[in-house]
C-alpha cells in the first residue's frame, strides 16, 4: 500500500455532505480506492455550494468507476486540484458528478453515480484527500 502507486482502476463512492449554512460553503467526502495500487483513501471537495433543498446526507450509493483523462494517477497527485461535484443538475439529472482539472484547464478524472435524490446543488471547489485507507477494510472487494 503506497500512496505514489500509480493506477488507472480507480472507483468511487459517495461518502458524505455537510453544509455550513452560515458560511455558504460545503464539503462532501467520497471514499475512492484502487486495487492496482492496493489503496483507498478519503476524498473531499469543499467551497462555495449553490442549490435548493440541500441537507446534510450520509449517502448509501453503489461505487462507480473513475474516468481518467491523464493516464494512471496516484494518490500523491491529487494536490488541491480545482473542480466541482453536482447533484441533479439540468444537464445530468438523478446523478451525483464530479470532475477534477489540471491547472490548464484539462480534466483530470470526472465520475458520475446515480442518485435520485432530488436535491440540487453544485459545489465548486478544492479537492484534497483527507485521510489514505485500507482497501480491504474500505470496500467490499
Amino acid at each position: 500500500m503506497a500512496v505514489d502507486t500509480k493506477a488507472d482502476d480507480w472507483f468511487i463512492a459517495a461518502h458524505v455532505l455537510r453544509i455550513r449554512t452560515e458560511s455558504g460553503a460545503a464539503s462532501i467526502s467520497f471514499k475512492i480506492g484502487s486495487r492496482i495500487a492496493n489503496i483507498a483513501a478519503l476524498l473531499g471537495c469543499s467551497g462555495a455550494i449553490s442549490g435548493s433543498g440541500v441537507s446534510d446526507t450520509d449517502f448509501q450509493l453503489d461505487s462507480q468507476l473513475v474516468r481518467n483523462f491523464s493516464g494512471p494517477w496516484s494518490l500523491k497527485d491529487i494536490k488541491g486540484h480545482r473542480g466541482d461535484v453536482t447533484q441533479n443538475v439540468s444537464f445530468l439529472p438523478n446523478a451525483l458528478s464530479g470532475v477534477a482539472l489540471n491547472k490548464n484547464g484539462s480534466v483530470f478524472f470526472n465520475f458520475e453515480i446515480p442518485n435520485p435524490d432530488p436535491m440540487t446543488f453544485t459545489i465548486r471547489g478544492q479537492w484534497v484527500i483527507k485521510a489514505v485507507l485500507n482497501l480491504s477494510t474500505t470496500f467490499v472487494i
